[in-house]
């Protein structure tokens, strides 16, 4: 019977079992070459990420930042939004939100409507405010207005 060769496989293994965003990820490459070039594919939540590294000794380390794609971050803001910020809104405070970029991109995301092909190209200045007005509609359902930069009120 044929059986499948292993010759001229690199074997990829990381530090740990596990990542969290922010942490960047050491990868051993093993070649079974004593020298070779190899072509890594990082897959992304925006689309692949190509990496050509140089293997000598037949070992290499890539580092791979590991990063939170937006989607993830939508789905760990928007309870947050839910269950603490939106019922201090419908108690009549006013709230200030701080956060890290991805995080005000995914609650900006879901309050103006914006969509996943619009969202890429939203640029939000680091330290200008936006702001938005809500205001109940016909079922006492807040709803944000337009938003607007607090430099251009």
């Amino acid at each position: 019977s044929w059986q499948k060769s292993r010759d001229g496989v690199f074997e990829l293994k990381p530090d740990k079992k596990s990542y969290v965003p922010g942490d960047v990820a050491h990868v051993l490459v093993q070649s079974p070459f004593a020298t070779a070039r190899a072509l890594v594919v990082i897959e992304e939540p925006g689309g692949n990420r190509y990496v050509w590294k140089d293997i000598s000794g037949s070992k290499a380390v890539i580092d791979v930042p590991v990063t939170e794609s937006l989607k993830l971050t939508i789905e760990r803001v928007l309870p947050f939004w839910e269950q603490a910020i939106l019922p201090m809104l419908a108690r009549g405070e006013t709230v200030i939100v701080s956060a890290h970029g991805n995080s005000l991109r995914a609650l900006v995301k879901h309050l103006s409507h914006i969509s996943d092909a619009e969202i890429t190209g939203l640029e939000i200045p680091t330290g200008e405010p936006i702001i938005y007005d809500f205001e109940a509609d016909a079922a006492g359902v807040l709803q944000p207005g337009e938003r607007y930069y607090l430099k251009d009120s």
